[in-house]
């Protein structure tokens, strides 16, 4: 199975240095720049076999956007797997503490 990678991101910066990460790995993708509240517009339609969203969503000020938006891309057999910080989780002790 071929597994293809493509990846949003709302800061030429950060879209930069991913870019840059990739061809150190010597790893291939798609970058795409744009804001996810309009991602159907950026990527095909019911396309994605699994979207991945790490403590991203939850900085945006429409997530439902967000969300509709993922349900455009992702095809109906796929997963949408997302992860938001919570105060007093693992992750925040761990940011606290210097581990990120």
């Amino acid at each position: 199975m071929r597994r293809r990678f493509t990846g949003v991101e709302l800061s030429q910066s950060s879209l930069d240095l991913t870019r840059q990460r990739f061809a150190v790995y010597g790893l291939t993708g798609n970058f795409v720049l744009c804001n996810a509240e309009r991602l159907s517009g950026h990527v095909k339609h019911y396309h994605f076999d699994l979207v991945y969203s790490f403590g991203v969503i939850h900085h945006s000020p429409d997530q439902r956007a967000i969300v509709e938006e993922i349900r455009k891309a992702v095809r109906a057999d796929g997963e949408f797997r997302c992860m938001l910080y919570a105060k007093e989780s693992w992750k925040d002790i761990m940011i606290e503490a210097g581990f990120d």
